[in-house]
């Protein structure tokens, strides 16, 4: 009878720094570098396990721009945005452009949560699990002159001392204080050489890329 091959017994953790097919394998302890992994963790004694928060289920269609809203996520598959439920079941919500990849926001506007939500052809906002429209709203203050729009359609959303940005091709919207519903397309905005693919909050300022 041959012996047996120990084909794969645990790993020393993932190895970015050489051609996969020159990753070391010790064949008497099956113990190898990885070439690629993905949502798994590495314990010290080299077994690979499933990232805690991550679970296989019986879907198997495509899906992307996953985002978590609590007791529920929002997610797009095929051609709608979808509410994707504890037991994996999904209720589309509306429809969207295929491929499109959604940017997110999510705030609490003293009675519900919004989701805020653009992928660079529609945009809109949602809450108790249906998607609602973005438009102006009412400007409340002093007199003024300036003129108000509803949100542009960008790509990507970030918020930051009460302003929310949008990123739309290679401009950078910004709202008025405190109103995701009252945007200054004459003056409110920053310019940039290339499409933006990047937007993010920071202690200082913003990382814009």
């Amino acid at each position: 009878m041959g012996s047996s091959i120990n084909i794969f017994k645990g790993s020393t953790g993932i190895n970015t720094k050489v051609d996969p097919v020159r990753l070391r394998f010790n064949p008497e302890t099956g113990v190898s570098d990885l070439a690629a992994c993905i949502n798994c963790d590495v314990d010290d004694t080299g077994r690979v396990e499933r990232r805690m928060g991550y679970v296989a289920t019986s879907r198997t269609e495509a899906w992307h721009s996953i985002f978590g809203c609590g007791n529920h996520g929002i997610g797009v598959t095929g051609n709608a945005l979808c509410v994707i439920e504890h037991d994996m079941s999904h209720i589309p919500i509306r429809n969207v452009i295929p491929g499109a990849r959604m940017s997110y926001y999510k705030e609490f506007d003293g009675e519900k949560d919004v989701v805020y939500y653009v992928n660079g052809f529609e945009n809109g906002r949602i809450w108790d699990k249906a998607s609602h429209t973005w438009p102006l709203v009412e400007y409340v203050g002093a007199p003024t002159r300036k003129k108000f729009y509803a949100a542009p359609v960008g790509h990507l959303l970030e918020v930051r001392n009460s302003r929310m940005f949008i990123a739309q091709n290679n401009i950078l919207w910004y709202s008025e204080p405190g109103s995701y519903g009252l945007w200054r397309m004459a003056a409110s905005y920053f310019a940039f050489p290339s499409k933006i693919r990047m937007v993010q909050a920071v202690t200082s300022g913003l990382w814009i890329s």
